[in-house]
């Protein structure tokens, strides 16, 4: 049996689990390698800007095997940021479709974030000015 390599970043640590697959549920990915869900807030009208499956798959590419996309409303009034992405419509599912597609097609997987700002989504924010926030409480 082969010794773990030494890796001072790591604190002596071997990195090699992060390149064995793991399966979770019915998902195997061939790596721990996940790119958390970042807001890039390049959304008009919920509807993401072209760019995105180039973005992604490019991660995949280089040996990202999940990619988490970016907080995306599931309603409208989920958002607290009017430039962030929607995950519901059929504009805005049409747009999310390329970027899946491009992911698969490199190899990886996706998985959406789902989001509802809750109560951080401040009254009179667009593109639902007059949909009051709502959470479970007052606070």
């Amino acid at each position: 049996m082969a010794s773990a390599v030494e890796n001072t970043t790591t604190g002596g640590r071997s990195t090699d689990a992060l390149f064995t697959p793991i399966t979770i549920n019915s998902l195997t990915l061939p790596n721990r390698i996940v790119m958390a869900p970042m807001g890039r807030c390049f959304a008009d009208d919920g509807v993401i800007a072209p760019g995105y499956a180039e973005y992604y798959s490019k991660r995949v590419e280089g040996g990202t095997s999940l990619i988490m996309g970016e907080a995306s409303g599931i309603m409208d009034g989920a958002s607290s940021n009017p430039t962030s992405p929607s995950f519901y419509g059929e504009a805005a599912l049409e747009a999310w479709q390329g970027p899946i597609d491009a992911v698969h097609r490199a190899g990886g997987f996706f998985w959406p974030q789902i989001w509802h700002a809750g109560l951080a989504r401040a009254p009179g924010t667009a593109p639902v000015t007059d949909l009051p926030s709502i959470g479970p409480s007052d606070w």
